[in-house]
């Protein structure tokens, strides 16, 4: 009997995508069991590989640079993996282990982790941990191969699923970055409204100055300037929340424009 023969069957996730990359990476078949068997023989030294794999990444300056806001928080995050490597291993893969390894790229490109370093960080663990399978099974190459087999195919569809949500994040950051154009092209707007009250306040000047009616005025000129000058300064003094207000700010300054306008022609 042969090895494709001896394994059962895993059933279908309910994600065609997923089964689409099983069926792929293992042509010969699933074990339900040997994901299990290879985590029972790795979870020891994986603590080991930890250790080495977050010394070695506080060394390389772009990754201390993204991780130094975590720093404090390394001892989770190394708990996490540990978590994350067990249920691909012992966990059968399912909609909640395709939304897990998404979820998880999704979250390192938040952080701002190139692609290239989170598929090396798989790198690194399968590097480090190919030398403890074979020195577990040195005495049988067959259950070596199908160690490896099982390790490696259940990395590489992990890492398959998780570029799904590397383009996810990258097309969330892309809309970010238009909304943020967009807010901006808003402030050009209050400029250009400040610019155009400038402008209306030298007229009415010149204005105040050579009738004596702009006297009856003077206080609805005020008021108006007055509105004016907020609205500016609640730009300057909210400058973290400019964009978002830059609309209702604009709004605010061109129903100033407006007054002034009807004050000067009245």
């Amino acid at each position: 009997m042969n090895q494709a023969a001896r394994k059962t069957s895993v059933r279908p996730s309910g994600s065609r995508s997923l089964d689409n990359l099983q069926a792929f990476l293992r042509p010969d078949g699933w074990s339900v069991d040997e994901g299990r068997k290879v985590w029972a023989v790795l979870e020891p030294a994986l603590e080991t590989i930890l250790d080495d794999f977050y010394a070695d990444l506080r060394k390389q300056p772009e990754l201390a640079e993204i991780f130094a806001p975590f720093e404090e928080g390394m001892t989770g995050i190394r708990k996490r993996q540990m978590a994350h490597w067990k249920g691909l291993l012992t966990d059968p893969p399912s909609l909640d282990f395709e939304s897990r390894a998404i979820r998880i790229a999704e979250a390192h490109t938040r952080i701002g982790l190139p692609s290239h370093w989170y598929l090396a960080a798989y790198g690194r663990v399968i590097v480090q941990a190919i030398p403890v399978l074979m020195s577990k099974f040195r005495r049988s190459p067959r259950k070596a191969e199908a160690a490896l087999q099982a390790f490696i195919g259940r990395a590489f569809l992990d890492i398959g699923l998780a570029q799904e949500g590397y383009e996810n994040g990258i097309r969330h950051r892309v809309e970010d970055r238009l909304n943020r154009d967009a807010r901006l092209g808003n402030l050009r707007g209050v400029a250009n409204t400040i610019s155009s009250v400038n402008e209306m306040m030298l007229n009415m000047a010149v204005l105040q100055s050579s009738t004596q009616e702009s006297t009856a005025n003077s206080e609805s000129i005020s008021a108006a300037a007055e509105e004016m000058v907020a609205s500016a300064e609640q730009i300057a003094q909210n400058s973290d929340g400019a964009a978002d207000q830059a609309e209702e700010t604009n709004t605010s300054l061109s129903r100033s424009v407006a007054a002034m306008g009807e004050v000067a022609t009245s």
